[in-house]
């Protein structure tokens, strides 16, 4: 069964864009700015553009199923992400993309085959 899912807009576009920002950048548990009720869930997919490595992130709540992403977010060399889809072409992925792609990101995190943070390597001084 397909679920309901609402594209973030106007404020809460902003605030969910917020978030995703937080997500990188404490690479931590996020609320939902929407509901406030929730950890807000992602997904990472970097698209091989050499020599950055840019990639777009999907946050999305499970109690008030609100969504939205953020293309081009570049991620610090010392994170990792164990995206199961890294191997999949352009074409494939946009297929992949159309195709109950939220609902397959929320049956994804909960039997944790996408990761709940991104890995971080340890500066040595």
């Amino acid at each position: 069964m397909k679920t309901k899912w609402t594209k973030a807009y106007g404020a809460y576009q902003i605030e969910m864009m917020s978030a995703a920002v937080s997500i990188k950048k404490q690479n931590g548990v996020v609320m939902c700015p929407v509901c406030r009720q929730n950890q807000l869930r992602f997904y990472y997919h970097e698209f091989a553009v050499e020599p950055r490595r840019t990639g777009t992130i999907w946050v999305w709540c499970n109690k008030c199923m609100i969504w939205d992403h953020i293309s081009r977010i570049e991620l610090p060399q010392n994170y990792h992400y164990a995206d199961p889809f890294a191997e999949f072409g352009l074409k494939e992925f946009d297929r992949l993309e159309r195709s109950n792609w939220l609902d397959r990101l929320e049956k994804m995190w909960e039997v944790q085959s996408i990761p709940h943070e991104f890995l971080t390597d340890r500066k040595t001084i």
